[in-house]
């Protein structure tokens, strides 16, 4: 009988040094694993979620560096409506240019100083250092010209002034007069056009990125 009882206290032993391997086993053991695994799981997933959000991105600038040309080429147009110095020689040549596309002569050309275009004509625009700095303002210069030529062909001309993709003018006033030069058997008209034209000095810094955008080039799609 003694005998059975210890052997029933070994197997109990037994049982319970049994049971204390498996918890210690699962605590020092499987548990950690199992933590690591799901660890493991979740970084993998968060890795999957970067990856899905990264080739987004990488499709989208793609695509925006496939539009380059077209945004660098709408860039260079709008320069040339509202460019960042006076470039009034350029004007100029337009102003000819489109006087010949018309069968008008372009007489004269004169500018005055630079003004706020909410300011009366003959008000300078004030010096850089005060209320309004000159880099990122908008400013508007302007401008007279006389023209001569037959009616009919001094409208199509007005309206060249004002076409898109050239530098942007401003008509404020146009006066009408006999051309005393003209033939007897012509039918010229004097045209006395007052107008502004805009610009938009930069920052060197501005300038120059500016720069660096439009004679960037695209790099070919893979």
């Amino acid at each position: 009988m003694t005998r059975s009882n210890a052997d029933r206290l070994w197997i109990m032993g037994g049982a319970v040094a049994a049971l204390l391997l498996v918890a210690l086993a699962w605590f020092f053991a499987v548990s950690p694993e199992l933590s690591s695994a799901s660890s493991l799981k979740s970084q993998t997933a968060d890795a999957q979620t970067q990856n899905i959000t990264l080739q987004a991105k990488i499709r989208k600038l793609q695509d925006d560096n496939q539009k380059m040309a077209t945004i660098q080429a709408s860039l260079a147009d709008a320069r040339k409506a509202l460019p960042v110095d006076a470039g009034l020689a350029a004007f100029t040549r337009q102003l000819v240019a489109a006087g010949v596309q018309n069968g008008v002569t372009v007489v004269s050309v004169s500018a005055s100083t630079p003004i706020l275009p909410t300011a009366k004509t003959g008000a300078a625009a004030p010096a850089a250092g005060k209320s309004t700095s000159a880099a990122g303002q908008l400013y508007a210069i302007p401008v007279t010209l006389t023209a001569k030529g037959a009616p009919a062909n001094e409208l199509k001309f007005l309206a060249a002034l004002q076409g898109t993709g050239k530098r942007a003018a401003l008509i404020v006033s146009t006066q009408l007069s006999a051309d005393t030069t003209a033939r007897a058997n012509g039918n010229s008209i004097q045209m006395s056009v007052q107008l502004q034209v805009f610009v938009a000095p930069q920052s060197p810094a501005d300038q120059a990125a500016l720069d660096k955008l439009l004679s960037s080039t695209p790099v070919p799609a893979k």
